[in-house]
């Protein structure tokens, strides 16, 4: 078996960058290994959730996520209009604590029959 003309160090080499995109906490609608990422967790979750329960988890995660991509930036470009500097650090631990907020919710509280 051949590997089909594939270059694996290209794949591989694409794959880190938007990966360690996803490590600096620079979440983006066109990394496709944040949607990989996504797709992954939708699948783990189907085992043991419903496909709406499942989703909506996965929806309101990326959404917050991408919002606070969105969010970080404005805030960094704001503050740089004034020539200081600002550390998204509060920023990113309360995203974090929204995330495991949320993810209580869903593993203890909502219904399976939602």
């Amino acid at each position: 078996m051949g590997d089909f003309g594939i270059e694996w160090q290209i794949i591989e080499r694409s794959f880190l960058t938007y990966f360690y995109e996803l490590a600096h906490f620079k979440f983006s609608v066109t990394n496709p290994v944040f949607w990989l990422f996504f797709l992954i967790l939708l699948f783990v979750l189907l085992k043991s959730w419903k496909i709406k329960k499942a989703f909506s988890f996965c929806f309101v995660i990326a959404l917050i996520l991408l919002s606070v991509t969105r969010i970080e930036h404005y805030i960094m470009t704001f503050f740089r209009k004034g020539g200081e500097l600002f550390d998204p650090l509060l920023i990113r631990i309360s995203c974090v604590v929204l995330v495991l907020v949320i993810a209580l919710y869903y593993f203890f509280i909502k219904g399976n029959d939602d």
